[in-house]
């Protein structure tokens, strides 16, 4: 199931405990429906806390390979100084080059979170084929 999915059954558990509020009592099942309830919060919960896990799992993987890219980006001009190699590049195009890796970080993180939120609009897209079929 989906984090819309879990969703979707708290919400509509309580609002059928809503509108049959006075028939609950009547029959003295509160207590089997707040257990339903405390058993739906945790499941969305839980789903909740593992996608913002993996959310920060991603980010901090993401952080990792744009450090590791900066670091060669701005190691390989030093190396070439101090080797002594002859370089036919301008300092300005190896700044460039820092600059654009610098940029990295930002770009694909937000590229994934388009990905991401992309995927999540296709998963309600799904859901409407789902109830019209």
């Amino acid at each position: 199931m989906t984090l819309s999915d879990h969703l979707a059954h708290l919400l509509s558990q309580f609002s059928e405990t809503l509108a049959g509020v006075t028939t609950i009592r009547a029959f003295g099942a509160t207590k089997r429906f707040e257990s339903q309830a405390r058993a739906l919060v945790t499941t969305n919960t839980r789903a909740q806390l593992n996608q913002f896990l993996t959310g920060q799992w991603v980010s901090f993987n993401l952080d990792i390979i744009s450090t590791l890219v900066t670091v060669a980006t701005l190691l390989i001009p030093v190396i070439l100084f101090h080797t002594g190699a002859s370089v036919t590049a301008s300092p300005a195009a190896f700044g460039l080059a820092i600059s654009y890796a610098l940029e990295l970080s930002l770009f694909l993180k937000h590229c994934t979170k388009m990905t991401l939120d992309l995927a999540a609009a296709f998963s309600s897209i799904e859901r409407i084929f789902e109830y019209v079929h």
